[in-house]
């Protein structure tokens, strides 16, 4: 390697956020631990049925459908706490959390377009995951109990993992036959989660520049999220896909 080379890379270091590095770092360990996964292996897999597929993305869906409404609110709780003295990255989060409201929508179209099962519609409570639960305890506990500004790192863990995975997965799934209302929730978060990526990455990097002591609280709101997401709901939708698959024959 040059000298010229090694200098530009020192100063891009140099210059990279500390906490986006950090998170960033977490996110790629999720993806490498998701990809050695038998859900991503069944997803991927050429000799996979169509049902098969079905079955996992269904089971996802359901998981997302459920838990949304209580990440949201949480979300909504955790940002109107936010002080006077960041009033527009409040106005920001908050715009940006709206936008993401309809989303448990998308994934119960998803969940219906791949066979889910009808009779669960309008019971969500009594059909929600174990892990699902633990998603919306978490996100109502980082509500009232954490640094609000730490949301950041939580939703971090939403934008940017799902970022880069819609987009893995859809690149994989391109030649099956899938529905579009059944991956429109896969194929939209795959360039609108990057938008959303960058927007996170942004912010983080203005309040922790201003307020250096973010940065522990920030990674610790990911920590805690991280703790039951994502692979406890992957894993348990790709065991109940099993189930389901068995249950049937």
């Amino acid at each position: 390697m040059s000298s010229v080379v090694a200098s530009g890379l020192r100063r891009n270091r140099s210059r990279e956020n500390p906490t986006i590095a950090a998170l960033d770092t977490r996110i790629q360990r999720i993806i490498q631990h998701f990809k050695q996964s038998q859900t991503w292996a069944t997803l991927i897999a050429p000799h996979s049925t169509i049902d098969q597929i079905h079955a996992v993305l269904r089971e996802v869906y359901w998981e997302i459908h459920c838990y949304q409404p209580w990440t949201t609110q949480a979300g909504f709780a955790m940002l109107g706490r936010i002080g006077p003295d960041e009033l527009k990255v409040m106005r920001t989060l908050l715009l940006h959390k709206w936008d993401e409201v309809e989303h448990r929508t998308w994934a119960l179209d998803g969940y219906k377009a791949f066979g889910g099962n009808p009779q669960q519609i309008g019971c969500e409570s009594d059909f929600m995951s174990p892990g699902a639960f633990a998603v919306a305890a978490v996100w109502e506990r980082l509500a009232t109990q954490v640094e609000p500004l730490a949301y950041l790192g939580a939703e971090y863990l939403f934008e940017d993992l799902t970022s880069h995975l819609t987009r893995d997965l859809t690149a994989a799934l391109s030649t099956r036959s899938l529905s579009k209302v059944g991956m429109r929730f896969i194929v939209d978060h795959a360039t609108e989660d990057v938008k959303h990526s960058a927007l996170l990455k942004r912010l983080i990097s203005e309040v922790t520049t201003r307020k250096p002591e973010l940065h522990a609280q920030i990674l610790y709101a990911f920590d805690c999220f991280q703790h039951v997401y994502p692979m406890l709901l992957w894993n348990g939708s790709y065991e109940r896909a099993l189930r389901g698959a068995a249950e049937a024959k």
